[in-house]
């Protein structure tokens, strides 16, 4: 129980103080797509990693490990106290760091992250960074709730902070999807405050949607097909902060923007709009990113639900028609699903690394893809196992994936 604020009285900079930040910009986007959406029932999860393009991103598979009483762990800055038991897991990360940006455990729980920015600068005292927080998660919990229960304490014990950029200082907060067979969790966090939801399973298809011959589903098209829009067990995140409503939330969250006169005491709080940090939210483009996933599964869910190759396809995308015509060499816009770098200086990170994981009924062990390379619209998914595989590290199973592709 903390005495004091968990965010300390700040003076919040000026948007232009952010500059340095907008000139290492990284983005992802993560989704889920619950049974309801799916063609077979099942949870199929996705995720790119866009980080900096001359990052290492590899693929690496640990099996359980037990640990004595004592035992200690190094994350990428801190030390910390060992679990007895850390659970199997494959996981998607960049090279430097510890911790990782996706992956799932052998107990089918599946985490992602997003970089976020607010009106409350980041944190840049080493302590976990949002990728040390995925993996622990990952080797620490049976169920989606136990990973959003332990983000809390992590937080609450450690904090959150340090550069998690490579080549170039990038700090953020962070947002994390924690998914199970039976649950799907929205998380955000902001130093140490943090805001939830569960992803709602109710399916309220339109009666009619966009043909799938349209390029693919575009979202002005989606908007307008419609009277009221279409509600599906589909969410989207991508570097920007959601709306509502909200399941839960730290008590010093409100408190702090009531604090600092973001949020008006006697009207609902409205957490986006007390912590948005309006340049970030606009130049990272990452609402447009969540509405052009979100449309483009919804679409598929409509005509005979999602698959796995529909995933791998968005997560291939480039935009849609009334978008202009996509070029990377443009850097100024054009932050994409599939990012590929520009020469800067919005759009300067590069997808690196993307998974995918379907979650079947009646099949315990989760089936995984990921594609151990950048871009993946020029690249293949493997499939992978997390039984398949003895101990690696990122080396042993690239060189696994070069020998058998």
């Amino acid at each position: 129980v903390h005495n004091t604020p968990i965010i300390s009285q700040v003076v919040v900079p000026s948007s232009s103080s952010y500059l340095s930040i907008y000139l290492s910009m990284f983005s992802c986007d993560t989704f889920v797509c619950l049974p309801g959406s799916t063609a077979d029932g099942s949870t199929i999860f996705g995720k790119n990693s866009d980080r900096d393009p001359n990052e290492a991103h590899e693929v690496i598979c640990i099996q359980q490990m037990t640990y004595t009483h004592e035992s200690k762990l190094q994350c990428t800055y801190l030390e910390i106290d060992q679990a007895s038991v850390t659970y199997a897991c494959v996981m998607s990360k960049p090279q430097w760091m510890w911790g990782c940006e996706m992956g799932v455990n052998e107990f089918g729980v599946i985490v992602g992250n997003e970089a976020i920015l607010s009106r409350v600068p980041p944190c840049k005292t080493k302590a976990l960074l949002g990728m040390d927080i995925v993996r622990l998660i990952l080797e620490r919990c049976r169920t989606s709730t136990e990973g959003v229960q332990l983000v809390k304490e992590l937080l609450s014990i450690y904090g959150q902070g340090g550069n998690a950029g490579f080549g170039k200082e990038f700090y953020y907060h962070n947002a994390y999807m924690i998914v199970d067979r039976d649950h799907a969790y929205i998380m955000e966090t902001i130093a140490r405050e943090w805001i939830v939801k569960e992803v709602s399973r109710d399916t309220a298809l339109p009666s009619s949607y966009p043909s799938s011959s349209s390029s693919p589903f575009s979202f002005s098209s989606l908007s307008s097909s419609s009277s009221s829009p279409p509600t599906t067990p589909i969410a989207t995140i991508s570097n920007a902060l959601n709306e509502g409503p909200w399941d839960d939330m730290s008590r010093g969250l409100k408190e702090h923007a009531v604090r600092e006169g973001w949020s008006n005491p006697t009207n609902p709080f409205n957490y986006r709009e007390s912590y948005k940090e309006y340049l970030f939210d606009y130049a990272g483009q990452g609402a447009m990113r969540a509405c052009r996933s979100r449309a483009l599964l919804e679409g598929y869910a409509f005509h005979g639900g999602v698959t796995v190759e529909n995933v791998a396809s968005v997560l291939r995308d480039h935009g849609g028609e009334g978008e202009g015509k996509f070029d990377p060499r443009d850097g100024f816009s054009g932050q994409k699903i599939c990012m590929h770098a520009g020469y800067g200086p919005i759009r300067s990170s590069q997808t690196t690394g993307s998974m995918i994981v379907r979650l079947m009924p009646g099949l315990s062990r989760p089936m995984i893809w990921v594609t151990c390379a950048s871009a993946p619209c020029m690249s293949l998914y493997f499939p992978v196992w997390i039984d398949c595989f003895p101990n690696m590290g990122g080396d042993q199973m690239s060189r696994l994936f070069l020998e058998n592709s």
